[in-house]
């Protein structure tokens, strides 16, 4: 994985950026907020992500298949884990795929 520098946010995450020919390209983010599912208590009503309070550093995978998520990996509680990175407000979320257990 390339990353030729770091930028911080006003929200304290770094901003790992890859500067190719065609513009830079965001390649990691460290202090990404980690999302956890949960469901609803209604079984007629789905669940939804909420935040935790803690962070993880996320690696950009490929390509973003929407402009709203970036498919990642993030190493969390020892074990490596697929997702896609999410921004809202300016804060980067990783979305676990497979909810994770602590």
């Amino acid at each position: 994985m390339r990353i030729d520098r770091y930028e911080t946010t006003e929200h304290g995450q770094e901003l790992g950026y890859c500067d190719w020919m065609g513009g830079p390209s965001l390649s990691n983010v460290r202090g990404a907020v980690i999302m956890q599912w949960r469901n609803d208590p209604d079984p007629n009503m789905p669940g939804c992500y909420h935040a935790t309070d803690r962070r993880c550093a996320a690696r950009i995978t490929g390509e973003p298949d929407t402009w709203f998520s970036i498919p990642a990996v993030a190493t969390i509680a020892g074990k490596r884990t697929k997702g896609w990175l999410g921004c809202e407000d300016g804060v980067y979320q990783f979305h676990p795929i497979r909810p994770h257990r602590r």
